[in-house]
C-alpha cells in the first residue's frame, strides 16, 4: 500500500511513503525519494525523523 507522505508534500527530495507492515513490535516503512541523494535518520520523544538532503 503506498500513499503520499503528508509531512513530505511541498518537499523536494521525498517522493511517496510506502507501509510495509507491522510484526511483533517493528514497524516497516519504504520512503521514495527523487535520486540517490545523502539522508540521516534520527529520532525525537515520539518521532523517526528522516532528512534528506535537496541535492549533493
Amino acid at each position: 500500500m503506498a500513499a503520499t507522505c503528508p509531512a513530505a508534500v511541498g518537499q523536494p527530495g521525498a517522493r511517496q511513503l510506502a507501509w510495509a507492515g507491522s510484526w511483533e513490535g517493528t514497524t516497516d516503512l519504504g520512503l521514495g525519494v527523487r535520486a540517490r541523494l545523502p539522508f540521516r535518520v534520527f529520532t525525537l520523544p515520539g518521532h523517526v525523523v528522516v532528512d534528506v538532503a535537496h541535492r549533493w
